[in-house]
């Protein structure tokens, strides 16, 4: 049970998600999540961003997923190495019902993966699956995925949330109004950016407000106008928040990067050493 009266600080996302979907309360008041940036899409096929990553692993099921050891494991599918290019996933039972009553089938996975291979449709994560020679649904539980070259590390690559085919074919705006199987589902999406979703399994609400600024978020916690905060908080207000009687930390690893890009064409930079471009503002 969450105590609003203890106030919670989560440092990562993916710790703040799973810390959420674990907890419970006694009257249905919304759990109030500050958030640094707010999505920028809910549709799996387009989302790059580690907030829209991170909510649309909520709303959506895959057909693998990972441990805390970051070693792939079944989500809606178990799978079996038919020869070296070969693969066949079967799906469980669980996951199988989307938000709008449709059951979950080999043809949707089908239409989701040709989406993102498609080149005119320019998904992002097309590259991470151009392995992919073709797709055959055995039956309503079977699929095949058929490689151009043996990959060993294939499973843990279908990490893409599963839309419905129909919808798909429709061009339902899936970016909006996001239609998956995950455990929660999308209440409303405000113009504001926040964001208000629902758990499935005691209607509980997720209130995912955005506040850019790290020092308002902390404020609005300590105040009781959040309940949960993530991102960019500064060391030396981690080091206090630890130290007060009202707020909990938890720290655990994340699962995005954070990179650096030089533009190498650029003579400018490509003449420069590696650690004189790295510290060029």
């Amino acid at each position: 049970m969450l105590d609003k009266k203890r106030r919670t600080f989560v440092f990562y996302l993916c710790a703040a998600l799973i810390f959420i979907s674990a907890c419970t309360q006694e009257d249905n008041h919304a759990i109030r999540f500050g958030l640094e940036s707010a999505p920028v899409t809910l549709d799996p096929r387009f989302s790059t961003d580690a907030t829209s990553y991170r909510i649309t692993r909520l709303i959506y099921r895959s057909l693998v997923d990972f441990d805390d050891n970051f070693q792939f494991i079944p989500d809606l599918a178990i799978w079996e190495m038919l020869g070296p290019k070969q693969y066949r996933f079967t799906l469980g039972n669980s996951g199988r019902k989307f938000h709008h009553g449709e059951r979950l089938t080999a043809d949707d996975v089908k239409a989701t993966y040709d989406f993102v291979l498609e080149n005119k449709n320019a998904s992002p994560h097309r590259g991470s699956i151009d392995v992919i020679e073709g797709i055959t649904v055995i039956d309503e539980d079977t699929i095949d995925f058929i490689l151009k070259r043996p990959d060993p590390l294939f499973p843990g690559r279908l990490v893409i949330g599963i839309l419905p085919a129909a919808l798909i074919a429709s061009d339902h705006p899936f970016n909006r109004q996001p239609i998956g199987s995950g455990p929660v589902e999308l209440q409303d999406w405000s113009s504001d950016g926040d964001l208000l979703l629902k758990r499935q399994s005691d209607n509980q609400l997720l209130n995912f407000i955005t506040v850019k600024d790290p020092t308002v978020r902390i404020l609005k916690l300590l105040r009781g106008e959040l309940d949960i905060i993530q991102g960019d908080i500064p060391r030396e207000m981690l080091s206090w928040l630890e130290k007060q009687d009202k707020t909990h930390i938890e720290k655990a690893r994340g699962n995005t990067f954070t990179y650096m890009g030089f533009n190498m064409a650029d003579p400018a930079t490509s003449q420069l050493p590696v650690r004189q471009a790295i510290d060029q503002p």
